[in-house]
């Protein structure tokens, strides 16, 4: 089972580590507290600031991917990066 987790700062509040803090606290949360065993968060290709914070927030990159709205904003491509943090238990087993 994975969890998929977003954010979304005002301007104010970005560049200043917030993003990062909140999605390492609520990733280390629902890995010991649900039998989940990975958390994802998906992000815009191009936003390399959520990357980055992720990164910061103990996630490793995993891939890219594009997808197609079907809904206001029908036919618009979405290009998406993926990232994912697992569970310290699988970790150790490698």
């Amino acid at each position: 089972m994975a969890w998929n987790i977003g954010i979304n700062l005002v301007p104010a509040g970005r560049g200043r580590g917030y993003g990062a803090e909140a999605q390492r606290l609520l990733a280390e949360h629902l890995l010991t507290t649900t039998s989940a065993n990975r958390v994802e968060a998906t992000t815009d290709v191009e936003n390399t600031a959520e990357q980055r914070s992720l990164e910061r927030a103990g996630f490793q990159r995993g891939g890219c991917s594009e997808a197609r709205s079907s809904g206001r904003a029908s036919g618009t491509t979405w290009r998406r990066a993926t990232a994912g943090r697992i569970s310290e238990s699988l970790e150790s087993t490698g």
